[in-house]
């Protein structure tokens, strides 16, 4: 199965998640890009596996995982089970003296990424999470020395996200940063693997590729859908062709730009 890792992106996001380079993000790191860009691979797959190469400790939490569990509840339980992995720990716990509690019985700086950030404005005890983040990253990074507490925080909808940024909310005076969303380098492996499944004759090129790829929104796994749907009928027609003419389909109806309307 076809696999993308961006180690060089993951580690420049920890350097700037520590402020060692131009882009400090010992305030928190704020990524908005749209569903389906690979975002949440990227956290899993690359920045986690990048966090505990350096010795430091990850937790991971996806606010939309559950639509039904209050966001504030999903943030204390993580952090609680990462806890409880090494000690037991009184219920009525507050976020600050959970986090500096893993901080000291791990004696590991804590990386807190929580995807799909925004679905925490959905509830007030969700905001108050967000308040309680805040005051434990500044509490736990209250020396000079490196930053204790890091904050991630991923989201699909860039304004709501950036709700948690105004002046009146958590994070003031922090800004978003756009994910970068796969380029050319993921172009050329994915059409690479594509075509070790393809005839020599029928072998598609990584501009045709690329082209499907802009056309729907850089999303991996819809690129997928249409290669699948493009290799099924692919005997009767250049794939070439058949790739550009299922994507724009696809675009027109993605975009509600269909002959329909």
């Amino acid at each position: 199965m076809f696999s993308f890792k961006r180690p060089a992106l993951a580690a420049q996001f920890c350097e700037a998640l520590s402020g060692n380079v131009i882009l400090d993000a010992k305030s928190g790191m704020f990524l908005a890009a749209p569903r389906g860009v690979g975002k949440s691979i990227f956290l899993r797959e690359d920045l986690v596996p990048e966090v505990i190469r350096r010795g430091w400790l990850p937790i991971y939490v996806d606010l939309r995982a559950d639509r039904d569990a209050d966001p504030s509840l999903l943030i204390s339980d993580a952090i609680k089970s990462a806890l409880t992995s090494l000690d037991c720990i009184p219920e009525s716990v507050t976020l600050t003296n959970a986090l500096e509690r893993l901080n000291v019985l791990s004696g590991k700086p804590i990386v807190l990424i929580i995807d799909e950030a925004q679905h925490a404005l959905e509830s007030s005890t969700g905001i108050n999470s967000m308040f309680g983040l805040k005051a434990a990253r500044d509490y736990l990074n209250r020396s000079d020395e490196s930053p204790k507490l890091m904050l991630v925080f991923s989201g699909s909808n860039q304004e709501k996200l950036a709700h948690l940024l105004k002046h009146d909310q958590p994070f003031y005076g922090a800004s978003v940063t756009p994910f970068p969303l796969l380029g050319i380098d993921f172009i050329n492996e994915f059409t690479s693997s594509v075509n070790t499944y393809l005839a020599d004759n029928n072998q598609l090129s990584s501009d045709a590729v690329l082209e499907a790829f802009k056309l729907v929104g850089h999303r991996p796994e819809m690129l997928r859908t249409i290669l699948g749907q493009v290799a099924i009928d692919g005997e009767s027609k250049n794939l070439r062709t058949m790739l550009k003419d299922k994507t724009s389909e696809f675009h027109r109806q993605v975009w509600n730009i269909s002959t329909r309307e």
